[in-house]
């Protein structure tokens, strides 16, 4: 599987986070490109669901919207690789 289909797998993970208020840590892809960095996020509600939701970084606080196909990974708890 390539592309959003592999990503949709992420999707009841994320309905859970929002429906239970909690947090989850992702590895993120950026517009730039970078290989994907690990942030905690609190999913508040679907933007575009599948495709897009919005979480609050737990880094600044701000709610951001986040791109399925950016997810690369999903914890619910922070790891290290």
């Amino acid at each position: 599987m390539k592309g959003k289909a592999v990503q949709l797998r992420f999707v009841p993970a994320i309905n859970e986070a929002i429906a239970n208020k909690k947090i989850i840590w992702i590895k993120y892809h950026t517009k730039g490109g970078k290989d994907g960095c690990i942030w905690a996020v609190k999913p508040e509600k679907w933007k575009n669901e599948p495709l897009s939701f919005l979480a609050v970084c737990q880094k600044d606080f701000v709610t951001k919207k986040y791109c399925i196909e950016r997810v690369a990974d999903l914890h619910d708890s922070h790891w290290i690789e």
